[in-house]
């Protein structure tokens, strides 16, 4: 409850607490409803303990008697941790926006043309699910007189890291009809 209303930049968490609640499970509520970060600061360091605290995903975990530089030092990282934490989420959720609302078919696969992604209007576009793309290869939606098109384009992905000129493909959707796609591809590491 005091988390709640104080919102700290960070718990200092003891495992034995008084009441019905122990700090693990405390650290748990605090961890999972706000995303705060919890360092334990406790004297028992036995491997069930260790077990119980590790689900909490803390950011530190002090043994009594600590020094304080010791205490000093973890509490910086957590910090830092957190911080970077919350910075990559944003990121990724940036990321997904951008990918997933482009008006622009987008779609993501290996060398040997398995789809690891694809957004939705791609999707949309393909008729196909997002349950679908594991099943999907990007050979399996191509005419057999594309093939050589398409090894030529990805030679040059492999060797340049980009393509030079858009091709254009002629699609199989997954309702047998066909679309034709211009297609721009790049390498990513």
């Amino acid at each position: 409850q005091k988390a709640e209303r104080l919102h700290p930049d960070l718990v200092l968490m003891d495992i034995v607490l008084e009441g019905k609640m122990d700090g693990i499970k405390a650290a748990g509520i605090i961890h999972s409803r706000l995303n705060i970060p919890v360092v334990y600061l406790t004297a028992h360091s036995d491997k069930k303990t260790l077990r119980r605290a590790k689900v909490t995903e803390p950011f530190g975990y002090i043994i009594k008697p600590f020094e304080t530089k010791e205490l000093f030092t973890t509490i910086e990282m957590a910090l830092y941790r957190h911080k970077t934490g919350i910075m990559l989420k944003e990121s990724e959720e940036r990321y997904k926006a951008l990918f997933d609302r482009s008006l622009s078919y987008i779609y993501l696969h290996d060398f040997k043309g398995r789809f690891l992604d694809a957004n939705k209007a791609a999707l949309k576009a393909l008729c196909y699910k997002r349950e679908d793309i594991s099943s999907l290869n990007f050979a399996s939606l191509l005419s057999e007189d594309q093939f050589p098109l398409a090894l030529k384009s990805l030679e040059e992905i492999i060797r340049t890291g980009r393509q030079k000129k858009p091709t254009e493909y002629k699609l199989r959707r997954k309702d047998g009809r066909h679309i034709w796609v211009e297609t721009e591809g790049s390498l990513i590491y």
